[in-house]
């Protein structure tokens, strides 16, 4: 119905329908702002008899949901400004993730690869050895090893204990006649290989390292490292003589059997490795019942610090 604007009193309607086309737009707005409001609770809805239409706007209008609502259907209507943001939020997530995992998998992997080969979680040689450790000084290796080993699998029966040795020598091949047909140096570690017991087949991955050939299966046998065979060209199943130093510091001249070729990955091991077994090294150098060294391994696998250190102070 018509309406004087002029005065303040009009028909029952809410809606005035006025000649002038600015006061109508601002009604419509002030209308659709009304709606907002109804449907968040900030209006009071006016009586359907009320005489005036100019009533001012509630002052507690939110601004913000009306422009919160606008920015959003914004968004989804132009996909410049919601796709790609996503995407690259998205995208650089899963790098950061991946990245974390994948560098956290290789310095465990690290770590867990020195403790197996080299350091175990604690590692017990006389401290004589342990000053020249890199010279590999067997003539200061610890003796009595099999009676250390009672009191230690005694005291501390939650840790696996192994003796290793560690030597060094001449990897002679001979041919058909006992002459030398190829020879090349050699760094080698004996480990209780035979007795599942120990565990060592396991911890040092063998079974997964073999080559060719196949596992040794008494004292004489050993493995070497794939390319130090192929350097050498020798099979599985050919003689090689060790030539090193006993114990006592005299030449040790002594004929193992290759029984397969192995490569761990690790390029100072692959290089020119012998993997055998500790009776058959014992008897080749002179140390019976003696070590360079005994490694301990905690059951579970995991290193617990605080429990290493405990050790040395009992």
């Amino acid at each position: 119905k018509e309406c004087d604007w002029s005065s303040d009193v009009c028909s029952s309607d809410l809606f005035c329908r006025s000649q002038h086309p600015l006061p109508a737009l601002f009604i419509y707005v002030g209308y659709w702002n009304h709606f907002v409001g109804t449907l968040h609770g900030y209006h009071r809805q006016l009586h359907p008899d009320a005489q005036d239409c100019q009533t001012p706007t509630h002052g507690r209008i939110t601004r913000e949901i009306v422009m919160m609502h606008f920015l959003l259907k914004g968004l989804l209507r132009d996909r410049s400004r919601s796709l790609f943001p996503v995407l690259m939020v998205t995208a650089g997530v899963m790098i950061t993730v991946a990245g974390q995992a994948y560098f956290t998998g290789v310095l465990g992997s690290l770590v867990e690869t020195s403790a197996n080969f080299q350091t175990g979680y604690v590692k017990i040689m006389s401290r004589a050895y342990a000053k020249l450790a890199a010279e590999i000084p067997n003539d200061l290796a610890l003796v009595g090893v099999d009676s250390l080993l009672k009191d230690l699998r005694r005291s501390y029966s939650t840790w696996k204990w192994t003796p290793r040795i560690h030597f060094g020598g001449l990897l002679d091949i001979p041919d058909k006649n006992g002459e030398t047909r190829s020879q090349g140096p050699a760094l080698g570690m004996a480990v209780d290989l035979l007795n599942p017991a120990s565990g060592e087949m396991q911890r040092l991955n063998v079974r997964k390292s073999l080559m060719r050939g196949r596992l040794p299966q008494n004292p004489d046998e050993i493995l070497i490292s794939d390319e130090l065979a192929r350097k050498l060209e020798v099979e599985p199943g050919e003689v090689a003589t060790l030539i090193s130093s006993t114990m006592n510091g005299s030449m040790a001249i002594y004929n193992f059997t290759i029984s397969g070729t192995v490569q761990f990955g690790i390029q100072a091991l692959d290089k020119g490795a012998i993997l055998a077994d500790i009776r058959g090294i014992r008897n080749a150098l002179d140390m019976d019942d003696a070590a360079g060294e005994i490694v301990g391994y905690q059951d579970d696998k995991m290193y617990l610090d605080e429990t290493a250190q405990a050790l040395p102070d009992n």
